[in-house]
């Protein structure tokens, strides 16, 4: 067979041996890296299997040998949601005001478009919500307000404060997220 392959008999022999210590290799490997994955509640990818495969059981081992092992048995880590904070609280049964801007976000006159936003920031560990009402015409903030609630009572404020600093708003179109 040897002759066949144009290979020498002590290659075919080597490679046999190399052959049958990788395998048992990759077995012992495999199983580590099973055993770190589950025990680390199956949050480690590579990079934290590789640091532990070096500290804990002195093994060096590549990333890319170790994500081969891995995808071949299936082991993805698990991945930490998103921390955002939610800005609005919907329900199937909700219905939104029409959409009377249409992007044009352009006004003749003062006091005829505004339009309103929510942002929010953490403060020591609590979360602090900025309600602003902008005048289109001028593109100054005309009302707000900063709470730390996200109640519809903490945007109804920037309407009233609007509605004592600007007058009457019977002919305004006033703009959010969610319509006019």
């Amino acid at each position: 067979m040897c002759k066949v392959l144009k290979v020498s008999r002590n290659a075919y022999y080597n490679y046999l041996k190399k052959k049958d210590k990788i395998s048992c290799e990759d077995i012992l490997l495999e199983s580590l890296i099973k055993e770190i994955f589950f025990s680390s509640r199956q949050t480690y990818g590579s990079r934290r299997i590789k640091a532990v495969l070096e500290k804990e059981y002195n093994k060096q081992v590549s990333r890319r040998r170790i994500t081969k092992i891995m995808r071949l048995n299936n082991l993805t880590p698990k991945t930490k949601g998103s921390k955002k904070q939610k800005t609005t609280i919907t329900k199937s049964t909700d219905k939104y005001a029409d959409n009377l801007i249409n992007r044009e976000f352009k006004a003749q006159r003062p006091n005829e478009k505004y339009t309103s936003d929510i942002t929010y920031f953490k403060v020591a560990n609590k979360y602090m919500y900025f309600y602003a009402a902008l005048d289109v015409y001028s593109r100054k903030i005309t009302s707000s307000n900063l709470s730390d609630s996200l109640e519809a009572k903490e945007a109804v404020k920037i309407l009233n404060q609007l509605k004592e600093n600007r007058g009457d708003l019977r002919e305004c179109i006033f703009h959010s997220d969610r319509g006019t």
